[in-house]
């Protein structure tokens, strides 16, 4: 198992999960991330993307606040991108 995330997790990982920083809006960061797990593991079973963030403190509040598009890059691009086969 690989726990990846731009920061780690300060919770210990279970014995024999390994951790890799990644951030879902470099492609550099994803593709290495594969390219570790095939290195280790020798392949990819899963991958469970669900990087996400929220633009907003008050998701109830009415106000139009201009989006930060880091939440698309990251929520929308990032999971996409982590689901792309390798050719």
């Amino acid at each position: 198992m690989i726990a990846a995330d731009v920061h780690p997790s300060p919770d210990p990982l279970p014995q024999g999960a390994v951790f890799q920083k990644c951030d879902v809006r470099v492609w550099s960061d994803i593709t290495d991330l594969f390219a570790m797990a095939i290195d280790k593991f020798g392949r990819v079973d899963i991958v469970c993307a669900n990087a996400g963030i929220s633009d907003r403190d008050d998701l109830a509040a009415d106000d139009l606040v201009e989006p930060r598009w880091d939440t698309v890059d990251i929520n929308l691009k990032g999971v996409l991108s982590s689901s792309v086969s390798r050719r």
